[in-house]
Parts: C-alpha cells; structure tokens; sequence
C-alpha cells in the first residue's frame, strides 16, 4: 500500500512538472533585441582593442567612476615620478640627501 501511495506522489508530480512547463516561448521584446545589439557591439569592439568605441558603450556612471580612477592614478604615478626625479637628483648631487638642518643652538651676541 505505501508502495503505490509513493508511486502515485510520484506520478502527480510529473504530471505538475509537465503541466507547468510552456513548450512556447514568448517572442524576444524589443529591450531584448537592443540589449542582443548591445553585446555584439561591445564583443566586436573587445576583439578589436577598440578602446574609444568601449568608451562610448559605456553608461554616464561607468565612465565617471572610470574617470575618478584616473584622476587617482594620474596623481599616484605623478608623486612616484616626483620620488624618482628627487632620488635621481640625489644620486648626482649627495649634498641633496639630506636637508640642512638648523642647529640645535644659537648664539646671541648680548651687549
């Protein structure tokens, strides 16, 4: 008896399983068809290193994110190149190793 009670849990779920399925799928919306275009044309522009044209791809956000993150590296690249410049400066003229420090006393001529 609960052999055929499974069995026909079993059954009833296939039966559910078939019934929902929709053999037919809805035809692709036109959101569908730009977002197609829109991937194609970033794929081709990938495969061409074409970086102007990935650029332009790109949303409002993503390109001031993008533009931030230079800005960023602009700046870090330009103090490590400051860095060099100064250790090269150094190299050539030692007297720039270190700053001249004041002395640690003064002597006052008091009358």
């Amino acid at each position: 008896m609960i052999r055929n009670v499974a069995g026909g849990w079993a059954v009833l779920i296939a039966l559910a399983a078939v019934a929902g399925c929709n053999p037919s799928a809805p035809p692709p919306s036109k959101d569908d068809e730009e977002l197609k275009e829109a991937f194609v044309s970033f794929q081709k522009a990938l495969k061409a290193k074409d970086a102007d044209k990935l650029w332009a791809l790109l949303d409002e956000d993503s390109q001031a994110e993008g533009d931030r993150a230079d800005d960023a590296n602009s700046a870090a690249l330009t103090n490590e190149a400051s860095a060099r410049s100064l250790a090269a400066a150094r190299a050539v003229e030692p007297s720039l190793a270190e700053p001249e420090m004041a002395p640690d006393f003064v002597y006052l001529d008091c009358p």
